[in-house]
């Protein structure tokens, strides 16, 4: 990332209820809206990372891709079928990321992207010949003679060129309101007072205007708010705030429900896995599936969150985690269960808002088959 980019301030005008330490909108310009849908671009990992070093406590409460995360770091690179697994999933890359690094403002401070090939200059000269080999990680070997690819490829990014105030997501001719909860529509008078009525805002004696800076720890302080709250703004402006409302997820009511019927069709084949339950309180301890689960689940961290913990299987490893759970042998009982892009799709629903995901999606599953 740019280091200015990293020390970056900029001002958002701020209509704010005065009693109720209340964000109403913001005023801004393209700078912060930039920013904002920027964050639509980062997958799941680099959230996790940004906010591993933004440490909040109340961030548990949004799901276990910090388990999952903290599970991939630990594993050796033993248990993954190629060395550059680890790294590709840890450090994802999205079509948008170059393109960010125009922003003025930009929270992913990871480096440019590099691309190496092989060192063997014979397999260079095939690639003229056959398909060009080139990774973004130093790790992967070449397919033709095995060797690593750490020959790094010069490499000149088209989408960073010219001048800085290059339009990047968002026209810089435009200003827009940005809503407490995130949403963003083209500046007007009109827009301003019909968004008032909506709100049921009539004495506006009880509105101010107040000038708020923001850089990225004040942009990381907002992702944190869009995820655990239906206030960003005053999450960000007002951290006190008796105003700030939790998420309150319907747990009944799936978050991933996009799939059509032709999407439905084109299903992953069905996986059979063995989950452990505690008999006393139906909680599911572990699950025991191959490669394909993992991976499946290891998935999750590259999406533009029971704790899901993933661990390599042995004999050793079930009776330690029995005894850290202190759940006696006799309370526990093993089915069988099967597992598709549905069962996936449940999973991914309940990591993204419980702690025990497996138990959630699992449990739902089980209790529909016995009706």
């Amino acid at each position: 990332m740019d280091p200015d980019s990293s020390q970056s301030k900029f001002s958002l005008k701020l209509l704010v209820h005065k009693e109720e330490k209340r964000v109403i909108f913001g005023e801004a310009d393209n700078n912060f809206v930039d920013t904002l849908f920027s964050i639509m671009t980062l997958p799941m990992a680099t959230i996790v990372r940004l906010l591993r070093k933004h440490r909040n406590e109340k961030l548990k409460a949004i799901g276990c891709l910090n388990n999952l995360y903290q599970s991939l770091l630990d594993l050796s690179t033993d248990c993954m079928s190629a060395e550059e697994n680890k790294w590709l999933l840890l450090n994802p890359i999205t079509s948008s990321h170059d393109v960010c690094r125009k922003l003025k403002l930009n929270i992913n401070d990871e480096e440019p992207t590099k691309r190496f090939m092989c060192p063997d200059f014979s397999c260079i000269r095939g690639c003229f010949l056959d398909t060009c080999l080139i990774s973004t990680c130093d790790l992967a070997r070449c397919r033709h003679c095995g060797k690593i690819m750490n020959r790094e490829v010069e490499y000149e990014d088209s989408t960073v060129d010219g001048d800085s105030d290059d339009d990047v997501f968002v026209s810089t001719l435009t200003t827009f309101i940005v809503t407490d909860d995130l949403r963003v529509i083209p500046n007007s008078p009109g827009s301003s007072i019909l968004l008032l009525c909506e709100l049921g805002i009539t004495d506006v004696s009880s509105l101010d205007n107040m000038s708020f800076d923001f850089g990225v720890d004040q942009i990381l302080n907002l992702l944190e708010g869009a995820l655990l709250s239906k206030n960003p703004l005053t999450w960000m402006v007002f951290p006190g705030s008796s105003c700030i409302q939790g998420l309150g997820v319907d747990r009944e009511k799936p978050l991933v429900n996009h799939l059509t019927k032709n999407e439905t069709a084109r299903t992953l084949r069905t996986l059979k896995l063995k989950v452990t339950m505690q008999k006393s309180t139906s909680k599911l301890l572990f699950a025991d599936g191959d490669c394909d689960l993992v991976e499946f689940i290891f998935g999750f961290l590259e999406i533009p969150l029971d704790n899901l913990f993933v661990t390599p299987l042995s004999s050793f490893s079930t009776i330690t985690t029995l005894g850290m759970l202190e759940v006696p042998l006799n309370d526990i009982e093993v089915h069988e269960v099967s597992f598709g892009i549905e069962q996936g799709l449940e999973l991914l629903d309940a990591s993204l808002r419980s702690s025990e995901a497996f138990t959630g999606s699992i449990l739902k599953r089980k209790n529909k088959t016995k009706n």
